[in-house]
């Protein structure tokens, strides 16, 4: 935590962590209905934290906080991607046309 930043204040970590519980549980309804390889989410995110480890150590907490936001995000919405599914069209029951998981969430 930075110490002395008028910025950092409890609010924000309660919101962060608000909105950590809110994205777990939507990963794991979606992990529990679509087979979502949890566990090679989890592999990858931890891969990336190893390799930039240094760059994130000399960044400001916020900016890391950011940062690693914006990857996990990325690793989530890459693997729904590699799921498709099948929607059929209501007008015509025998059209169907495949729509990328994260496209439509």
């Amino acid at each position: 935590m930075m110490e002395g930043n008028p910025i950092h204040i409890p609010r924000e970590e309660k919101e962060y962590e608000l909105a950590r519980v809110i994205k777990n549980a939507s990963i794991q309804k979606v992990s529990e209905t679509y087979d979502l390889d949890m566990e090679k989410i989890k592999g990858e995110i931890q891969i990336f934290q190893k390799m930039y480890k240094k760059y994130i150590d000399s960044l400001p907490e916020i900016t890391e906080i950011t940062e690693l936001r914006k990857r996990c995000n990325f690793l989530v919405a890459k693997e729904l991607c590699d799921i498709h599914i099948s929607i059929l069209d209501k007008t015509d029951p025998n059209s169907s046309f495949d729509t990328c998981l994260n496209c439509i969430m």
